[in-house]
């Protein structure tokens, strides 16, 4: 069933709630579900600054150049001059400033494992013990997914893994 349907999620949870065994029920939640300018702009209004609901369109930018264009661009520049670098993201590219033109611009060199922290550290380390030089950009309160593998993977290893965590401090949308 869908998530944002509240009639479906009832009936689906009356059919297995006296089922003897486990069961998964998986729902699928559309952000913005009935709010047009998201369901045609999925990955843009993920997470947004102020905007006007009328058009969608954003109210105002305080600066023309934020963190995550800085942080984006450096990357390519760095991963254009050093085939061994790759960003790894974990669900979150729009936070890193890897735009879809930048992903296509980054190529293999741009990892997005899904919203799996873990997984995203631990490939960053096996990554690391092959050679690659790899950087984790992340949101700071994400971050707690993997201290197994901060622990485990990067930290025992011994592993040069990058972390680049985003809104770790008082900050607005442009950190």
């Amino acid at each position: 069933p869908y998530g944002n349907d509240i009639r479906s999620l009832v009936e689906a949870f009356r059919k297995v709630r006296d089922i003897d065994h486990p069961v998964v029920v998986h729902l699928n939640t559309q952000k913005g579900k009935g709010y047009a300018p998201a369901e045609t702009r999925r990955e843009f209004f993920h997470y947004q600054a102020p905007f006007d609901i009328a058009t969608g369109e954003l109210i105002s930018i305080s600066c023309t150049e934020t963190y995550d264009d800085i942080f984006a661009g450096h990357m390519l520049d760095r991963m254009a001059a050093d085939p061994r670098i790759a960003v790894i993201t974990a669900g979150t590219p729009g936070v890193l400033g890897f735009t879809p033109e930048r992903r296509q611009k980054a190529g293999r060199q741009f990892i997005d494992v899904g919203i799996a922290e873990q997984e995203a550290v631990a490939l960053a380390s096996g990554m690391a013990r092959a050679g690659a030089r790899p950087v984790f950009g992340v949101v700071s309160s994400f971050l707690q997914r993997a201290y197994d593998q901060l622990s485990q993977d990067v930290a025992i290893n011994g592993t040069p893994v990058v972390l680049n965590i985003f809104y770790g401090s008082v900050a607005g949308m442009t950190d």
